[in-house]
């Protein structure tokens, strides 16, 4: 019966699961033995010799003593490699009933006989399962558990696993640490930018609701050639043939990131930067724009760009939005009720102009100076400052890639990640050309290589670019779905105070009746905790403007939900919520006071746009 049952349940829980394996196979490598104790034993036999995944003798007590040593250690979530009868894991769970785990078995038939024996229905906190040796699916499956948890993981693997699935272990270990390592730096990447991104949007506001938006220019830029130039070390080579295409305009030359500064070193003016950097100190990029007051220059800006790039900046301003400013979605619509276009954010300038270009049909889009590697110990073409260096510690956690000739060239974990995520962009315009004139990059699947020599011939031979592509038309924007959004999103904020302060005052009155010992008093504030803080989520204010300043927090917060909701005694239930939900509440608070003085900036600039907008009309 407990086969039947678990087969019902597994269909029920894990579909994925049931349809990639034979729940019903036969098992001819796994053989369930009965031992002394009465309770059996599994018996691997692999190449004609058989190994025991348990004790032959006792393998309830074998479990037992197995697991003392993980009794005094906390934990948060628990990931079982091997799960044999499952003996290990019964005894982890009467020790902690409310801990969540998830289990992971390489062997099929292995996994056959474990639901012919345990009845997983009993197991309320198993929150995953993954079934497999083969190499691509192990990879699969260890990225999508690494992806469903916080990084807090306890692994525990069956000590027989390393030696009867020794090459099976090897895979998922190096994997394990291969995913876990990848979602530490993304963890690094997001806690660095997630408050600026908010932070940044609110500031450029005043800037955003009056510039032009670069999706409004795509008559210009239909079916012709762009180069996206960047700083890589190869750049320098290219100088001669960018000045001659830019005598001939028989191609838009746009520079991204720190490109700028070398290419107007050699005398180059672009016919546009782009840029989005929200680090403060992005502006040091366009320093000898600014000093020397070059007013040609458009620059085309990620609404969350480095609040005090746009300060300075002599030339023309177009916006392009991305994915991580809700703001801008929640403000702004365009006056012939076309929806705004966003790009989704990417770890390089590069990847959102080849987005950018690719959303404008540009037609072909050439890529120059993107190493993404290093040539010569080099990151950085010459002639810039104040950049990074390579030291030997860089060189030490460097890998190889292919480059475009078909060697191998040194990068790293971020050059990598950028190339990656282009290629996953590339793969979206298939109509398009997209090609490659890096002397010694990396290879990017879904370019060609080319020359840039040979790229002038065959397709940069007629004049194309229009000189004035920029003029500001103005933005375009909706003036009253802007009064009525910035009108809502007021409202909004000053209930959500309110919501706050109440759910601030909850957290104290339960903190009193943990105190007391009050369980009954504990039980009722819960609830109402629950009722108020609901609306608190879905209040218009935070959700666009708070919730994406503290999503990693709130993240974290949804992974423990398990252990605040299945916690048993009422009291210490509380007194998670008040350490785990009110941390994260108490947060929240603090940014709301932070940004106070830019939202009411922005509502100002608003305002007057709206002023202005109303005497341009008058």
């Amino acid at each position: 019966m407990k086969l039947t049952d678990n087969v019902v349940f597994l269909k029920s829980r894990y579909p994925f699961l049931t349809n990639r394996i034979d729940l019903n196979g036969r098992n001819d490598t796994v053989e369930v033995i009965e031992t002394k104790s009465g309770h059996p034993t599994l018996a691997a036999s692999h190449s004609g010799h058989i190994d025991y995944l348990h004790s032959k003798y006792n393998p309830v007590h074998e479990a037992e003593k197995f697991i003392e040593q993980f009794v005094d250690v906390e934990h948060n979530h628990v990931l079982f490699y091997g799960v044999g009868l499952g003996y290990h894991i019964e005894s982890f769970i009467k020790h902690f009933p409310a801990i969540p785990f998830s289990i992971f078995e390489p062997d099929i038939e292995v996994f056959r006989a474990f639901i012919s024996y345990q009845n997983l229905k009993k197991w309320k906190m198993l929150r995953h399962i993954y079934v497999g040796s083969d190499a691509e699916q192990c990879k699969a499956s260890v990225q999508d558990f690494v992806n469903q948890t916080d990084g807090q993981v306890t692994i525990i693997t069956l000590p027989s696993y390393e030696r009867v699935y020794a090459a099976a272990y090897k895979i998922f270990s190096e994997s394990m640490q291969y995913y876990l390592q990848e979602a530490r730096k993304m963890f690094q990447v997001r806690y660095a930018f997630e408050k600026k991104w908010i932070i940044n949007s609110l500031d450029n506001f005043k800037y955003t609701v009056q510039a032009g938006n670069i999706f409004d220019k795509k008559t210009s830029f239909e079916g012709k050639p762009v180069l996206i130039v960047a700083a890589g070390p190869s750049l320098v080579e290219e100088i001669e043939n960018l000045k001659y295409i830019k005598e001939q305009k028989s191609a838009y030359i746009f520079a991204v990131g720190s490109a700028i500064t070398p290419l107007l070193n050699h005398g180059i003016i672009p016919d546009g930067a782009c840029t989005y950097d929200p680090h403060f100190h992005n502006v040091n990029v366009f320093k000898k724009v600014i000093d020397e007051k070059i007013t040609d220059i458009p620059l085309i800006y990620g609404s969350t760009v480095g609040a005090g790039t746009l300060k300075d900046y002599p030339g023309p301003l177009l916006s392009l939005f991305t994915n991580k400013d809700p703001i801008a979605g929640m403000i702004l619509k365009k006056e012939n009720d076309k929806a705004l276009v966003k790009v989704d954010d990417a770890p390089s300038i590069a990847v959102i102009a080849l987005q950018l270009f690719s959303e404008m049909r540009c037609n072909p889009i050439v890529l120059v100076g993107q190493n993404l590697g290093y040539r010569n110990n080099n990151y950085y073409a010459s002639g810039l400052e104040n950049v990074k260096v390579l030291v030997q510690s860089d060189l030490d956690a460097s890998f190889q890639v292919e480059d475009v000739f078909g060697s191998l060239i040194q990068t790293d974990w971020s050059l990598n990640t950028m190339r990656l995520e282009m290629e996953l962009h590339l793969k979206k315009y298939p109509d398009r050309t997209f090609i490659n004139t890096t002397q010694g990059g990396a290879k990017i699947q879904g370019t060609q290589f080319m020359d840039l020599s040979d790229v002038i011939k065959k397709y940069l031979n007629e004049e194309v670019v229009d000189l004035k592509w920029y003029a500001n038309e103005g933005p375009g924007y909706d003036p009253n779905y802007l009064m009525e959004r910035a009108k809502f999103l007021e409202e909004k904020r000053v209930l959500f105070v309110k919501q706050i302060d109440e759910v601030i005052g909850i957290f104290n009155d339960m903190n009193r009746s943990v105190n007391q010992k009050n369980a009954k008093k504990a039980f009722k504030l819960t609830q109402k905790f629950d009722t108020v803080f609901d609306a608190f989520q879905t209040n218009e204010f935070y959700k666009t403007v708070l919730k994406p300043m503290n999503m990693l927090q709130l993240e974290w917060l949804t992974k423990q939900f398990d252990a605040i909701v299945h916690e048993p005694d009422i009291l210490v239930k509380t007194t998670k919520i008040i350490e785990k939900i009110g941390k994260v509440v108490y947060d929240i608070q603090r940014d709301l006071v932070m940004i106070d003085p830019l939202y009411l900036n922005m509502q100002r600039s608003l305002q007057s746009a709206l002023d202005q907008k109303s005497a341009m009309i008058n």
